[in-house]
């Protein structure tokens, strides 16, 4: 590992010292022995192309990881997503992350993928949301999709009527596609003088910072799709972080 890092110090802008840092912060949090170079080399690229900190994005990019179970062929990629959306989006790479790390037990829970959270991460920043509140609010909302996708009823005859037909199935196989779904659905319930309050809190979905969560991102549909496409176009390749 030190001759790597040592190899890494000549062709990467980041001194030794930085990159040894890095790695101690990868064993630290658990990084498997194997990865811990290609860990440290991608936490020093995006050290050098964002606002964010070695050790800040160390411990951001650790925490999905580990959480999420991503694997290390694809480090490179997520980090490319990451510099795009940054690029892209109104919100830095911060804020991104900040946002990511505290939803990525909910990608765990719903079988979100890393470029996935890291786009929704991007539009939640993006339209000034908290990231705690709205990540506990998003994970109210994926709940509750799943639980009337399971158990039928009055409850998923409502979800279905708002996100249409492929609700369920969809709910099933991709649960943020589900979500952007559900957040058009209510978006033309706005524009067409619906009572959506009132439909929220039929769904169990009245608590204010999930009102909150789902009308802002609502309005903000297009945005979310954007990010979306360009965060799934990213992780097939690592164009952006290394065009930086």
């Amino acid at each position: 590992l030190s001759d790597s890092l040592k190899n890494m110090s000549r062709t990467l802008p980041t001194s030794l010292t930085d990159l040894t840092k890095i790695a101690e912060i990868a064993g630290q949090l658990g990084i498997n022995v194997d990865d811990i170079d290609d860990f440290t080399e991608v936490i020093a690229k995006i050290g050098i192309t964002s606002n964010v900190s070695a050790e800040e994005a160390s411990t951001a990019f650790g925490t999905i990881i580990a959480v999420t179970g991503l694997t290390s062929d694809k480090f490179m990629n997520l980090a490319s997503v990451l510099t795009r959306l940054g690029n892209e989006m109104n919100a830095n790479e911060k804020q991104i992350l900040d946002f990511a790390t505290n939803m990525a037990g909910t990608a765990k829970t719903f079988d979100i993928t890393q470029d996935q959270l890291l786009a929704v991460s991007a539009a939640f920043a993006s339209i000034g949301l908290n990231s705690e509140l709205s990540g506990t609010a998003f994970r109210r909302v994926l709940a509750a999709m799943a639980t009337a996708a399971n158990e039928g009823g009055e409850k998923l005859a409502l979800f279905t009527r708002i996100a249409g037909p492929d609700f369920k199935r969809t709910v099933e196989t991709d649960a943020v596609k589900a979500f952007q779904m559900f957040i058009t659905g209510i978006d033309n319930m706005n524009l067409t003088g619906g009572d959506t309050i009132a439909v929220l809190k039929e769904l169990g979905l009245g608590e204010q910072r999930v009102t909150q969560l789902i009308t802002a991102t609502a309005g903000a549909s297009a945005l979310l799709e954007k990010s979306m496409a360009s965060a799934n176009e990213e992780m097939k390749g690592t164009v952006s972080i290394n065009e930086e």
